[in-house]
């Protein structure tokens, strides 16, 4: 396979700028989805709200989005196959999704589980809902807190992406 890459008219460094944005495309495609169908489903608990909130309770997801985009980059550099991949997306999005507080709550944990969930994007995704969902209307406060957790989770999105492009380019190097 490396043979056929290196063969091919297209750099290394291009073909991975290409896969990095075809991941950040299906990272904002399905978050463009999940917002779709949360604002059809959610439309009459929407009614007479602030239209700036609901639009600042997508920014975060839309950051989460990018994490596993990066994530797929990761694996894809990784060299995992389809169902690999699939798997390792599974097994990651439900250990985050606990630690999230979507199976327990987060105060119902233990200090040893919260500590570990803070070293993980979802957690700043959670804590900016629960920001957005108990505030009655924007305020700099509110978005300035948005915002740092969003920065947060696209650091967690940046370091993966990197982590992806160090393994693709010592793999191309092989």
């Amino acid at each position: 396979m490396h043979a056929r890459l290196s063969a091919a008219g297209v750099s290394d460094a291009a073909r991975e700028a290409q896969l990095a944005l075809a991941c950040a495309g299906v990272g904002v495609a399905v978050w463009a989805a999940m917002a779709a169908l949360g604002a059809i489903w959610c439309a009459p608990a929407l009614a007479g709200v602030d239209v700036a909130l609901v639009a600042l309770a997508q920014v975060t997801p839309l950051a989460l989005g990018f994490v596993g985009a990066a994530y797929g980059y990761l694996l894809w550099s990784l060299g995992a196959t389809g169902d690999l991949a699939h798997a390792a997306g599974n097994m990651c999005s439900m250990v985050l999704t606990f630690l999230g507080g979507t199976w327990v709550s987060q105060a119902t944990m233990g200090a040893a589980i919260t500590a570990v969930a803070r070293l993980t994007p979802i957690w700043w995704v959670v804590h900016a809902f629960g920001d957005v969902f108990s505030s009655s209307g924007t305020t700099g406060e509110l978005v300035g807190s948005v915002m740092a957790q969003t920065g947060l989770v696209l650091l967690f999105a940046a370091a993966i992406a990197a982590a992806g492009t160090a393994i693709a380019r010592t793999r191309a190097r092989r």
